[in-house]
């Protein structure tokens, strides 16, 4: 369990540090609805949290796969939280944007706990082709130190060009 500080969780409320995190994160009650969303989520997304809130998440972002077809939500692993009460991660599957494209996203599913009994759950996600570069480039890197060290080079100097005003 995690200890907190009172005075610290009093300093910030939770909706500024959901509205900062840069992960998509939605929350869920025990029947799948959506309880939270943040900024990031529907920036990825598409949709607005008045869009999302009190809605069945699995049927709104999670209905099909990949290839279209359907995902039934007792297959579901972020539904399996709610249910088995572990963690459950993700690293290749979709969620369905507002404008109806499969967005590729990995995420966690994590219960939340009340008094031992569980809750709800929250989703964090990420967007796996951004994810699949990074591991990309350190790979490269890895096997080839010179491509890294050229890199470096090159983010400092645009770096520094943008700094002196330079496009």
């Amino acid at each position: 369990m995690v200890h907190q500080n009172a005075d610290l969780v009093n300093l910030i409320p939770y909706h500024l540090i959901l509205n900062s995190a840069g992960v998509g994160l939605y929350g869920l009650d025990t029947k799948g609805n959506a309880t939270f969303f943040n900024p990031a989520a529907g920036k990825m997304l598409g949709w607005t949290p008045a869009e999302i809130l009190g809605r069945h998440m699995h049927r709104l972002l999670h209905h099909s796969k990949e290839d279209g077809s359907p995902y039934p939500e007792q297959d579901c692993p972020i539904y399996a939280a709610l249910k088995d009460g572990s963690v459950h991660a993700i690293y290749h599957e979709v969620f369905w944007a507002k404008a109806g494209k499969p967005f590729p996203v990995e995420y966690l599913s994590t219960p939340i706990r009340k008094r031992g009994e569980i809750v709800g759950a929250v989703v964090t996600f990420t967007d796996r082709l951004k994810c699949e570069v990074a591991r990309e480039a350190l790979r490269v890197f890895a096997e080839n130190p010179r491509a890294a060290t050229e890199f470096s080079e090159w983010c400092m100097q645009r770096k520094a060009q943008k700094e002196r005003g330079g496009s």
